[in-house]
């Protein structure tokens, strides 16, 4: 007797494409934005909920892309998990 029992997660699948989907948005505004630009903001996003991490040059780099994020469609909230160097 096979004892596996298979379960489902409380996510849909739209759920993961949807925060995939915000991760891409908020990496791209993060690049395009003139103060930010940059690749050194690790993304991640759960059930819209968007944290940053990583390290920034000044404050002001921090506080806005802390304020860039929360203006993608679909994020929730933003975790400010920056380092300023």
């Amino acid at each position: 007797e096979n004892n596996l029992k298979v379960t489902t997660g409380d996510r849909q699948a739209g759920e993961y494409i949807d925060d995939n989907s915000i991760a891409g948005r908020v990496k791209m505004v993060l690049m395009n934005d003139p103060v930010v630009q940059s690749l050194k903001v690790d993304v991640e996003v759960n059930r819209g909920i968007v944290s940053l991490g990583g390290f920034v040059d000044t404050p002001e780099e921090r506080a806005t892309a802390v304020a860039v994020a929360q203006k993608v469609d679909g994020v929730v909230k933003v975790v400010d998990n920056l380092a300023v160097r």
